[in-house]
């Protein structure tokens, strides 16, 4: 996300200049103590019309001519529905575990990818909950193919 957005900024500089610009003169007018800021942001605001620039250049992506409509395309290629994406895992401890048990479960060089996972699936979590981790409370998100097997662990 940060690479597109460097690239909008660098495609767009002048829009998204008067974005930050606008923003913060919002924030002037929204929050600053100094009663004579608030005055002099909320006449550069009404002046400038940046209620109607700003309206233009938050418009949906969805709504014709919106600024937004290719960098919402562009966002969406380049990120995948969580049921697409690959999981990664840093610590060193449970990267190690993991692997054993993949180890462990491909034993068989017969089996294909699609049965090997459906493997992993099936028995790691309920290896690694039943056995293997230090943990008391374990939160699991975006985890849909658990099924109600794990409800007995204790």
């Amino acid at each position: 996300m940060q690479k597109l957005m460097q690239e909008r900024y660098i495609a767009e500089p002048e829009n998204m200049s008067l974005n930050e610009k606008i923003q913060k003169l919002a924030l002037k007018i929204l929050f600053s103590p100094d009663s004579q800021e608030k005055l002099s942001a909320q006449q550069e605001w009404d002046q400038k019309g940046y209620q109607h620039i700003f309206r233009h250049l938050t418009t949906s992506p969805m709504d014709n001519n919106s600024p937004n409509t290719t960098w919402n395309q562009k966002a969406n290629e380049i990120i995948t529905s969580y049921k697409v994406r690959p999981v990664v895992i840093h610590e060193k401890e449970v990267k190690q575990m993991l692997g054993e048990h993949f180890k462990d479960l491909s034993s068989d060089v017969e089996a294909n990818t699609s049965t090997l996972l459906q493997e992993v699936h099936a028995t790691m979590p309920m290896r690694v909950f039943a056995h293997h981790l230090k943990y008391d409370v374990i939160c699991l998100r975006e985890a849909g193919y658990f099924d109600n097997s794990f409800d007995n662990l204790e």
